[in-house]
């Protein structure tokens, strides 16, 4: 797998570390582990208006588009049930994005899922909101 980082060198959010290392880990280790023998796994730190993005993209197989809204959070009390957490290796859903997704209700962010830009893959958006709230 290749994996490599673009965007800012550094950046601030209302998170606790450790939870947020927890959430990148689980992120990064799920487009490890599904996104196939020779993917391309690519980490992006990004602002975009008062808010900090953090994406991990591969392109792997992804998901269908039933679990990629089963998985999108709004954040901030959105209180959607989460999917199973059992994993279903035919649609290559891991327990990773699940937790993923709790850490960032955690942090008031917003979680979602979504086909990676090359049209084939998965791209996964926490979209913090200003520093501080």
């Amino acid at each position: 797998v290749d994996l490599g980082f673009e965007g800012l060198a550094e950046a601030r959010v209302a998170a606790d570390p450790v939870l947020l290392a927890e959430l990148l880990g689980n992120l990064v280790g799920n487009a490890i582990a599904y996104a196939g023998r020779g993917a391309e796994v690519t980490v992006r730190a990004l602002r975009e208006g008062d808010q900090i993005i953090l994406e991990v993209e591969d392109n792997g197989p992804g998901l269908s588009p039933e679990r990629l809204a089963q998985f999108s959070r709004t954040g901030r009390g959105a209180g959607r049930p989460m999917p199973s957490l059992a994993r279903s290796q035919a649609n290559g859903m891991g327990l990773g994005l699940s937790i993923a997704a709790e850490i960032s209700d955690l942090f008031g962010a917003a979680f979602i899922l979504d086909t990676a830009r090359s049209g084939s893959g998965l791209l996964a958006r926490v979209c913090f909101g200003p520093a501080g709230t």
